[in-house]
């Protein structure tokens, strides 16, 4: 499994995970999605995605569902803007 988390930094989580919940059923037409979480404190919100592997995730960074939740743009326009650690892992339970 191949995970993708960013860090935004918000003067209002609880807003932009509003944002996040509505563009989440989007993501389910992604071949090789797996899942997504947002994570929160006062300050920050975690967006955590999972994906079948590397290749499914960047084929989302340039999908039309990443355009439209980006303002219409790409990853590679995306990315110096963000804050992001990626992972291989697994599910254990």
């Amino acid at each position: 499994m191949y995970i993708a988390v960013n860090t935004i930094e918000v003067p209002d989580p609880p807003q932009m995970v509003e944002m996040f919940r509505k563009q989440a059923p989007n993501m389910k037409e992604l071949q090789g999605f797996l899942g997504l979480e947002v994570w929160t404190d006062e300050q920050a919100i975690k967006v955590i995605t999972k994906w079948e592997n590397k290749e499914a995730f960047e084929a989302y960074t340039q999908s039309e569902v990443f355009k439209r939740s980006h303002g219409g743009h790409g990853g590679q326009e995306m990315k110096p803007k963000a804050r992001l650690s990626y992972f291989e892992g697994e599910t254990l339970i």
